[in-house]
């Protein structure tokens, strides 16, 4: 791919958010990174970039159009979105997975 994965050459400022979250038996690290609106689609619009590792014991694995790749598990996944429609819709697909995601927790942890 290009350079689009380097925030240093995206215009406009980049915005950078980087948090650890545990549970008992594991650490993941997660950084957010975008520009903000830049009134375009991929060529001249938004980046943002969502790179979610594992810091201890995370089991991830991932898919690209089906296919999985040759090591199995992974230790740091990174996705890359652009354009600014892109990122207001990438948003709110995040809130909404985020907020089924807690209910099927919430409802798992209360049953007996």
């Amino acid at each position: 791919m290009t350079d689009d994965f380097d925030p240093d050459t995206w215009a406009g400022n980049k915005r950078v958010a980087l948090e650890q979250v545990s549970g008992p038996f594991c650490t993941m690290q997660f950084t957010v990174e975008t520009n903000g609106r830049q009134g375009g689609d991929w060529g001249h619009g938004s980046r943002l970039k969502i790179t979610l590792e594992s810091i201890a014991s995370v089991a991830m694995q991932a898919r690209v159009d089906g296919q999985q790749g040759d090591s199995g598990f992974i230790d740091k996944l990174e996705i890359l979105v652009g354009g600014d429609d892109e990122l207001r819709v990438f948003s709110l697909a995040l809130e909404r997975l985020a907020h089924h995601l807690y209910n099927l927790t919430e409802v798992q942890e209360k049953q007996p």
